[in-house]
Parts: structure tokens; C-alpha cells; sequence
């Protein structure tokens, strides 16, 4: 997969929703008049290409920095005086990939979240496009200091045309979970090869870490007192290098020690390999640590911060007595510290990850504190999107689904909350194709995600409702694999299996799937999970029933 260096332009129209439901027709003539009169020729004269319009915003991409730059203040110029449309847009310079008609990669997610910050009607520039722009449009720019980005691992330096909008990288800690300061990797400073690849390992070292969304993991040189400390060096003879890294605990226990060699002339692929590696090693390092460390503590005995934390660890076991157990502990911390809005968040998601997937009797006592998790987590897109999945018990809406879905991809095109309860969103509303490229992209860039194996669960499923019953079956049988206490993958396999005619696969995916929950059923499914009346969920929906699941 070829990577390649471009300046990414992300917009995003501020208070979409709120214009679509004030007057839908005028702000759809208003979109339509602003992408032909200002959109479509700002981007072509300055030789960009729109590569996704997402209903409420943009993604655009340029050879040429100062094009995307130029672009950006001829967008905003265009709009001074309009009273209904109003854009943030954000601009950084980096690698990405395209794939599927689609781009990834460092320079959309630095992007992305650039357009977060950014204020109505104002730019957010990362300093890597600031500092190769022309001058002259700089000077539009006032330097808004570092500031600490969603999932990504460095604070980004900003300058902003309009106040800034941001927390500082301080603000961006998680309370309550573990912190890990990753050093610069010392190495021979005449060495200007040597130093690029260090720093390489360590910026993919700490992008990896600070995506599992349990870890504050960030690069800087003076670690605090409680921290875990990653340090490095790099050594080279001739053509052979040799990386050593050293995990130090809190305690200033060594935790973790390994040695990697490689050659320069293969300097791309060793990085490559090694840096996986780090972050793997570390990642369960840390893991078992911490895990250790609250389980010797008694439950009624932890803090709110630590309760939080034994849930999340809970969480990455894969199966619903797992999620009852990580419930109970966000339920712990929640009574601890009512006012814990990161606490109330997870719990909120947890509950209703396993709501989306069709969890069990065990999560029936959880159900009925959503409603308060949901009101006491920090408003955001991924949150409005969980409400909008919960009130669908009670009033199913297609087109808010679908709405909600779209706006929390667009606000976190990354997350890996957002893409998997959007994931499921979608196979509800029998859309399997864009169900199955959610859990795709989880996978991508949510690596160290408690929901990774759920995540693969729900590609099963949509492509048991695509037809794809051979992939439906490879996917399921994965997560099979990793837990026995999932139901889950066993529907997808049952369903998948009985339009293939392979029956006695079917009865036996059916038998285990009600072992696990002997009260399930295809009418428990509709009510409790969410699925519409679609073709793809009709399809998936047959297949179960085909396979003696109960009606």
C-alpha cells in the first residue's frame, strides 16, 4: 500500500444538524449554492480534489501546501457575510494512503482533528504546513502554542486564524488512568540517518500507545513521578544498527528490556517491524501491570480512578460475563464520584456496545442506568450517536440513526467508538457494506481497542447480511476462537451457514449461541437490538431462523 506526502483540507459546516431541522430545504439550497459558486472552484483553481463530502463537511487534497492553505482563507472570504453558513477547517501536511476511494492515514487524522480546534469562521494550520507556506499567507496566522490532539500521540504546534479553540496538552490527560512518557531515543546526533530512523521509532511507538484509549502516553523528555518510562538508543556499525529499549515502571523497577537488530539498507522495513513490536511488547507489559496492581486491591476498597480503570482491563476480555464484570466496576465508579463524566462515558459506551452486539440476560441490570450514564458523559458526537442507538428501543427512527451515525464519523472519522457503534448502526438499518467498512477501519486504526474482537464479531455480521457467507463464517469463527462466551459471532456463523446449506454447522453455531443465552431469539433481536425491516437484515434475520434459531 503506497504512502505518499499531501496537504489535507478538512471543513466542517458548524451546527449542521441545527440548520437541517430549523429549515431543511433552505440549508440544502444553501449547501448546493455554496459548493457550486465558492467549494467547487476554490478547490480547482488551486489544483485540489475533493476526495469525501460527508453531508456536513469535507475532506480535500493538494500537492502543494500553500494551495490547500490559499484555498482554505478563499473558502472562509466567501462566506463573511453569510448568515447561515459558517466553517471550521483545519489543514496539516502528512502522509496518507488511498484505498477504496477513501484516504487514511497521519495527514487526515492530524487534519480532522486541526478542524476540531479550529473556531467558527476561523483555520487551524498544523507548523509543519505553517512553516512551508508562503510567507505572505502566514501572516493571517497568529501562533496558538501545542496542543494536545484525540489520538494522536505528539502535541500538534497551531497556529489559528481566530482565537483558539482548544484544550492545552495538560487538559488532554485522562484521569485516571496510567501514564507513560516515551523518550527521545538517544543516538549519534552527527548521524542525520541514524536520528531520522530514531525518531521514526519513537513517534510510531508513541502513535501506537496513545491509540489504546486506556494509556496517556506522550513524547517528552522529563517524565513525571508516577509515569512508566520508555527510553531507547540506537546504535549503528557499518551497515547493522541495534535498538535497545528499557520499560521502567513507577516503582523504577525495570519491567521490560528488548534488543533489536536490523541493517540500514533495510532501515524502512526494520522500523517498520520493530516499532510493531515495541508497542505490542510494551502494550502487555502494561496490561498485566496494572491489571495486577487493581486486581490486589479489594474492589470495595478502590478509587473511582481505579475502578474506572479495572473496568476498561475487564472489558478486554471477550465475552459477556466480562462486560457484566467491567459494568459493575464503571457502576462503581460512577457511585464513588458521581460528577466522574470519563467514568460515566465509558460506562455509557460499554453498556451500549454490548446492547449493539446483543448481549445477554446479564446486561439487563445495566440497561436501566444508560439514560444516566448517557446525561452525565461530555457531550460529543459518539455520545449523541449512543442516544440516538438507546432511544431506538423505544422509537425506532431510521433517518436519525443514519443522521447520528454520519455525524459522529464525521467528528471522529478515527474513533474507535464512533466507527463501532456506527458499525452497528448500520447493520440495524441493513446497510452492510458501510457496516462492514466501520469495523474495517476499526481494525486499521484501533489496534489496542478493547472492542477489537467485538469489532470483528460485527464484520461477520454484516457480511452475513451482505451474501457473503464464506467471509461471514472466516470472521465469525475468528472471534469464536479468542471466546466461547460471545453470542454474537455464533449468530453470524449460524445465519451464514444455513443459507449456504450447510445445516448441521448451522444447528450446532444455534445450540452453542443459546447456550450462552437461552433466552434469545430472532424476535428478541428486533425489539432489544435494533434491526429494521431492510432486505440485508431481513436476509440475516432468515438465515437464523433457517438455522432453528428461535422465533
Amino acid at each position: 500500500m503506497r504512502r505518499r506526502l499531501a496537504a489535507i483540507l478538512a471543513a466542517d459546516i458548524v451546527g449542521y444538524s441545527r440548520m437541517m431541522g430549523r429549515d431543511e430545504d433552505g440549508a440544502l439550497a444553501a449547501l448546493r449554492d455554496f459548493r457550486s459558486t465558492a467549494l467547487t472552484p476554490a478547490v480547482a483553481d488551486r489544483h485540489g480534489r475533493i476526495i469525501k463530502s460527508m453531508g456536513d463537511g469535507w475532506l480535500v487534497e493538494f500537492d502543494s501546501s500553500t494551495d490547500a492553505v490559499a484555498c482554505a482563507l478563499a473558502l472562509q472570504e466567501s462566506l463573511k457575510d453569510n448568515r447561515l453558513l459558517r466553517l471550521r477547517i483545519g489543514v496539516h501536511i502528512g502522509d496518507i494512503v488511498h484505498e477504496d476511494d477513501d484516504i487514511f492515514g497521519d495527514g487526515v487524522n492530524i487534519a480532522a482533528r486541526l478542524q476540531e480546534v479550529a473556531v467558527e469562521g476561523g483555520i487551524a494550520l498544523s507548523g509543519s504546513i505553517y512553516d512551508s507556506i508562503d510567507p505572505t499567507l502566514g501572516q493571517d496566522f497568529s501562533d496558538a502554542g501545542p496542543h494536545a490532539l484525540k489520538n494522536i500521540a505528539r502535541p500538534v504546534q497551531v497556529w489559528m486564524r481566530g482565537r483558539a479553540n482548544a484544550p492545552t496538552a495538560r487538559s488532554a490527560v485522562l484521569e485516571g488512568f496510567p501514564n507513560i512518557t516515551i523518550r527521545p531515543c538517544s543516538r549519534p546526533e552527527e548521524n542525520a540517518e541514524l536520528a531520522d530512523l530514531a525518531d521514526g521509532i519513537i513517534s510510531e511507538v508513541a502513535g501506537s500507545l496513545a491509540a489504546a484509549d486506556w494509556l496517556n502516553a506522550r513524547i517528552r523528555a522529563l517524565p513525571a513521578p508516577d509515569d512508566y518510562v520508555l527510553d531507547g538508543a540506537l546504535r549503528a556499525r557499518g551497515d547493522m544498527i541495534r535498538l535497545e529499549m528499557t520499560l521502567t515502571a513507577p516503582s523504577g523497577e525495570q519491567a521490560w528490556r528488548r534488543s533489536f537488530d536490523g541493517a540500514l539498507s533495510d532501515s524502512f522495513a526494520w522500523q517498520d517491524r520493530a516499532s510493531a513490536d515495541i508497542a505490542a511488547d510494551v502494550f502487555g507489559c502494561l496490561f498485566d501491570s496494572e491489571r495486577e496492581r487493581v486486581l490486589a486491591v479489594p474492589m470495595e476498597e478502590l478509587s473511582a480512578e481505579d475502578c474506572l480503570l479495572a473496568g476498561v482491563l475487564e472489558f478486554f476480555e471477550v465475552s459477556e460475563s466480562a462486560l457484566e464484570s467491567a459494568l459493575a466496576c464503571f457502576k462503581r465508579a460512577t457511585d464513588r464520584r458521581p460528577d466522574f463524566a470519563l467514568a460515566a462515558e465509558r460506562a455509557a459506551k460499554c453498556a451500549l456496545a454490548g446492547f449493539a452486539a446483543g448481549c445477554g440476560p446479564g446486561l439487563q441490570a445495566s440497561l436501566a442506568h444508560i439514560p444516566e450514564w448517557l446525561a452525565a458523559s461530555r457531550p460529543s458526537a459518539v455520545i449523541d450517536l449512543a442516544d440516538t442507538m438507546w432511544r431506538r428501543r423505544s422509537a425506532p427512527d431510521d433517518d436519525a440513526l443514519g443522521a447520528a451515525a454520519g455525524r459522529a464519523l464525521a467528528a471522529s472519522p478515527d474513533d474507535g467508538d464512533a466507527l463501532y457503534l456506527a458499525g452497528w448502526a448500520y447493520l440495524w438499518l441493513g446497510v452492510p457494506e458501510t457496516a462492514a467498512n466501520c469495523f474495517r477501519r476499526f481494525s486499521r486504526e484501533n489496534r489496542y481497542s478493547a472492542l477489537t474482537t467485538a469489532a470483528r464479531a460485527g464484520l461477520a455480521t454484516a457480511w452475513a447480511e451482505a451474501g457473503r457467507d464464506l467471509a461471514a463464517i472466516e470472521n465469525a469463527e475468528d472471534v469464536i476462537a479468542v471466546s466461547d462466551d460471545f453470542a454474537a459471532p455464533l449468530r453470524a456463523k449460524a445465519a451464514a451457514a444455513a443459507h449456504l446449506g450447510r445445516m448441521d454447522e448451522a444447528r450446532q453455531a444455534v445450540k452453542a449461541a443459546l447456550r450462552i443465552d437461552p433466552g434469545d431469539s430472532v424476535a428478541r433481536l428486533r425489539a432489544a437490538g435494533g434491526y429494521g425491516d431492510a432486505p440485508a437484515v431481513q436476509r440475516f434475520l432468515d438465515g437464523l431462523e433457517k438455522a432453528g434459531f428461535p422465533e
